[in-house]
């Protein structure tokens, strides 16, 4: 059972939803309104679904991904300076979509919309029950002097630091043990895949009636969100790309010329397929042919970003971010933007897997984490499958800003890997390959 589903009939069912919610919405008629009202509990019994698998997955998730990065470790310097990169790329996306998002939020139409007819009353009481907080409280929280109340509560930043601890301090131990506790969590995360897949069989029945709630209740303000939210996210994107070049000029000491044939032709495999494993091969072309990279480098680091490193995830996840905000009226504080980020952060270089077209759910637990209603998540990243063009594009170009600058400081004159890492043999992660 794939735990993967079809961007297409979800977008379809989007679409298909948020016709009839506006019929409803204009109509009024009696017996529309009775269809609605006899579907909605089942799109929130789904999303109730949803929330039961997430704290499982991620901590199965986390804990193998981590006992696997010891290969990361045995490449060396390269290894861990390029990881060092992605997070640094990765914190500095997060704030470029930040400012740029608090600025064009300022176009985004007014709503009249009060929150408690657009979510479930379980969401809303999440939502509405949560007390602001002070940022030195919020740092205090973060570590949790019991882990099991704080995954009783449904904390979740608090649970994932913990888990992260803890699977660092695991991989210290002996191999005997470790390889125990790997097998186990393993064991968890297939299961819980298996019934991620089983949960996603209903999505498009699910994405349909959570539009029609939303358009139902919100009329033609849903569909300027809708809208106006793939702008902003598709400008981001493209922006983030053409600042790559110069990055990566500078950098990477190579002319933005030399660095625009290197990245070309995996751009253009990008946008054709919308996979970064799927051009993988046209970076590796590139980088030798065009870019002259040494080999040690970019067969090292080419297959390491394309499996761990998204750089649209801290963009576009932002952007999302405070357009949910707006949509649900959250006055979003400093605490809930730093759990939101951090918890993304983390959760990018694993594979949470509950993917909706490619892998397009990895986020939902952070936005779980700062409180987001998850229904309205869900309807942006049904939309965000016409995005994933140039997500990909972005990935690419930023995995191969970061060899460009990894062969400044490292080619031609490392003795850390002894032997090129083959293509085939990417870092083992899991449920990586069909990300955007």
């Amino acid at each position: 059972m794939s735990s993967s589903i079809s961007a297409k009939p979800t977008l379809l069912a989007l679409i298909l939803g948020v016709c009839t919610g506006l019929v409803i919405y204009y109509s009024q008629l009696e017996f529309l309104l009775a269809f609605r009202d006899t579907l909605e509990p089942l799109g929130y019994l789904w999303i109730r679904a949803l929330r039961m698998v997430i704290f499982p997955l991620v901590i199965s998730t986390l804990i193998v991904s981590i006992l696997n990065s010891s290969k990361f470790a045995s490449a060396g310097k390269i290894g861990v300076s390029a990881l060092m990169a992605f997070i640094v790329i990765l914190c500095t996306g997060g704030l470029y979509s930040y400012s740029l998002s608090s600025f064009m939020m300022g176009f985004l139409p007014e709503l009249n919309m009060p929150l408690n007819i657009a979510v479930s009353e379980s969401t809303l009481q999440l939502v509405q029950n949560r007390p602001p907080i002070q940022f030195s409280e919020w740092l205090g929280s973060l570590i949790p002097t019991n882990p099991f109340n704080a995954l009783a509560e449904g904390q979740l930043l608090p649970v994932i630091i913990f888990t992260v601890a803890f699977a660092i301090a695991l991989n210290t131990a002996e191999k005997a043990a470790k390889e125990t506790v790997r097998y186990f969590f393993e064991a968890i995360y297939s299961a819980m895949m298996k019934l991620v897949g089983w949960l996603l069989i209903p999505a498009p029945a699910a994405i349909f009636i959570l539009a029609m709630s939303f358009a139902s209740s919100m009329g033609s303000d849903f569909t300027s969100i809708l809208v106006y939210y793939l702008i902003m996210v598709c400008g981001l994107l493209v922006l983030a790309t053409v600042l790559l070049y110069p990055i990566a000029s500078i950098f990477g000491d190579t002319s933005l010329q030399l660095f625009t044939k290197g990245v070309y032709p995996s751009q253009i495999v990008a946008f054709t397929t919308r996979s970064s494993l799927a051009s993988l091969p046209a970076l590796i072309q590139g980088a030798d042919k065009e870019l002259k990279l040494d080999k040690s480098v970019s067969s090292l680091t080419l297959p390491l970003a394309v499996s761990v490193f998204k750089t649209n995830n801290p963009i576009s996840g932002m952007c999302t971010f405070l357009v949910l905000g707006h949509l649900f009226g959250l006055d979003l504080s400093v605490g809930q933007t730093l759990t939101f980020f951090i918890t993304m952060l983390i959760l990018s270089f694993s594979s949470v897997g509950i993917p909706m077209g490619g892998n397009a759910m990895l986020g939902l637990p952070a936005y779980m984490a700062a409180g987001i209603p998850i229904e309205g998540y869900l309807m942006l990243k049904t939309v965000d499958a016409i995005s994933d063009i140039a997500k990909t594009v972005v990935n690419v170009t930023g995995d191969m800003a970061v060899a460009t600058i990894m062969n400044r400081f490292y080619g031609n004159k490392t003795g850390s890997v002894t032997e090129p890492a083959s293509l085939e043999e990417k870092p083992r992660a899991i449920d990586l390959a069909q990300q955007p």
